[in-house]
């Protein structure tokens, strides 16, 4: 636009100029035509009487392109004369967003009136468009959909996006494990993208990781396309599929290939055929029907799994202390069977501190939870956080194991344990009691309250409820 306001400002100064002399000719004013004589309006040479003009000499002017600093084309063009042609931009690695001219602003070249020399500058973007994962999975494998946007988290996932050769036009971005407000976050992809980036955004205090995988993939045009998978594709434990922006998070994190012949992305993934049975993901417990089918938002005898196929016990933080310890024993012995990890747990639990805590009535039900919470959190409670602790991670290896509160011993006292069925068998395990008998130096060895037969227990003279 400046190039046309600067032709229109030298035409109206040239025939500002030219009216004048035509008004001091025909005035009559001999003085007036001698002063004009030697007049020469500018563009124009010879006197200045009437009738006795000729044309100057055209001028010409410079204009230039210049590309990633380096100069592409330039063209000599008469004033006030359109471009003949425009120069194409192609660099790997980088888009081409456009032409600026001197003062940062889009235009157009061609069609516009050359009035002066001109510089055309590229204005080029980071080519973003590799198919690739870009939200990444924590070391527990949890994709996190809910937690703030890092600073981190924007890099790492610019990074693993761009084109090769691009790499050198991401723009300035800060670093650090800090959540990144929605004002930065439209920055940074303004810089990435032709448009206004991520402007709906620039508000909000903080952005959740599924807001900016809604918002990329918006951006990159990438989602709904029928995919393939590869055969180790696994859900993330912490994304319940039923969420509204569950697909938008699949395809921002896990590594697909467009595929005509395949499957939309949610479809491919509830559709994908389990191995029957228990089996864990990241330390959380999931069971597949024997037609390969993850059971979600369903019970399974005493399981209860959540839409994604997660088992829960009610309590997400129980929960998650649960799945950490699992998944860390599991990465410790991956060949390890149940019952190899379940005697883990028993003897983890076991080596805890007693202490004080709660007290319940004989046959009192639902304190479970909270009592193995905290002893898994404190490592240290009464028989009751012992009880709820141990089944809190025996059921989170698929056994169907339950607390009881109930009396022991020769005195009858108030007592906890937990009872598991195995293999139609009901068996007692009391952690609690094998940690006492070691402390005052009458263990017998390890295990020794573990699995037990209510016959074989009958030294400790266990009475439960009646079921």
């Amino acid at each position: 636009m400046f190039e046309k306001r600067n032709c229109e400002a030298r035409r109206i100064a040239v025939g500002a100029a030219l009216t004048a002399v035509l008004f001091l000719s025909g005035c009559g004013a001999e003085g007036a035509v001698q002063t004009s004589a030697n007049m020469v309006a500018p563009g124009i040479t010879g006197p200045a009487e009437y009738g006795d003009w000729s044309p100057a000499p055209e001028n010409t002017f410079r204009v230039s392109f210049l590309v990633d600093g380096q100069e592409i084309d330039v063209q000599e063009v008469p004033e006030e004369r359109p471009l003949a042609s425009v120069p194409e931009v192609s660099i790997p690695g980088l888009i081409f967003g456009g032409w600026e001219n001197e003062i940062g602003e889009l235009t157009e070249p061609l069609g516009t009136l050359i009035c002066g020399d001109t510089t055309y500058i590229a204005r080029l973007y980071p080519d973003l468009r590799s198919h690739v994962p870009y939200l990444f999975p924590d070391e527990d494998g949890a994709i996190r959909p809910d937690d703030a946007l890092t600073a981190d988290d924007l890099a790492a996932a610019l990074n693993a996006l761009v084109v090769p050769g691009g790499e050198g036009h991401l723009p300035g971005m800060p670093l650090g494990d800090y959540p990144l407000t929605g004002e930065v976050l439209s920055h940074v992809l303004a810089g990435c993208f032709p448009g206004s980036g991520a402007a709906e955004l620039s508000d909000l205090e903080s952005v959740t990781r599924a807001e900016f995988a809604r918002t990329m993939n918006a951006l990159l045009a990438r989602g709904g396309e029928r995919v393939s998978l590869s055969d180790d594709v696994t859900p993330f434990p912490d994304l319940a599929l039923n969420r509204e922006d569950a697909e938008d998070i699949l395809e921002a994190a896990l590594a697909h290939t467009p595929d005509e012949n395949g499957e939309i992305l949610l479809e491919g993934l509830l559709g994908r055929n389990w191995a029957p049975g228990f089996f864990h993901i990241a330390g959380y417990l999931y069971y597949a029907d024997e037609a390969g089918n993850l059971l979600r938002d369903t019970d399974y005898g005493s399981f209860h799994f959540l839409p994604d196929g997660r088992y829960t016990s009610g309590d997400e933080e129980l929960d998650a202390l649960v799945a950490e310890l699992l998944a860390g024993w599991i990465a410790e012995t991956p060949e390890a069977e149940g019952d190899a990890l379940l005697q883990k747990a028993y003897l983890y639990v076991r080596d805890m501190t007693y202490s004080g805590g709660n007290h319940y009535d004989f046959g009192a039900v639902g304190w479970d939870v909270e009592e193995g919470k905290k002893m898994l959190s404190n490592h240290h409670n009464n028989c009751y956080g012992y009880a709820g602790a141990f089944c809190a991670l025996a059921r989170g290896l698929g056994y169907d194991a339950w607390c009881i509160s109930g009396k022991a011993l020769a005195k009858a006292a108030e007592h906890a344990w937990v009872e598991a069925e195995i293999d139609g068998t009901t068996y007692v395990f009391d952690p609690q009691q094998e940690n006492r008998r070691i402390e005052q130096g009458r263990g017998k060895g390890d295990f020794e309250m573990y699995m037990m037969s209510y016959t074989y227990a009958a030294d400790w003279f266990y009475i439960r409820p009646s079921k």
